[in-house]
């Protein structure tokens, strides 16, 4: 199973981070538990019965985190596009996926 961290400059200014070979529902959880641990935002609150929806906020940013069975589980940010904001959004998901490559978030 292919597994690495993408980027994708959606229309606007979306922008989304996904974790291939990470697109389970339970998957999801896990994301919610390493965003609530290692990145501990400001607010963080998540959930959904199939498809799911949440959000952490951090440093003045927000950033959606969502799962969907055809996308899998991936984050969008609609913020400013400069490279400053972007090196931070991009800092937290390879936070995610790493900790998610260890197993982290199993517990």
């Amino acid at each position: 199973m292919d597994r690495r961290l993408f980027e994708v400059l959606l229309s606007g200014n979306n922008y989304v981070f996904g974790f291939a070979g990470f697109e389970e529902s339970e998957d999801f959880s896990k994301i919610m538990k390493i965003i609530e641990e290692e990145i501990r935002p400001n607010r963080c609150n998540g959930g959904g019965l199939e498809d799911k929806l949440g959000y952490f906020d951090k440093d003045g940013f927000r950033v959606e985190v969502e799962f969907n069975s055809i996308m899998g589980n991936f984050l969008v940010y609609q913020g400013q596009r400069s490279d400053e904001n972007l090196a931070k959004i991009r800092e937290w998901a390879k936070i995610i996926f790493d900790n998610l490559m260890l197993g982290i978030g199993n517990k």
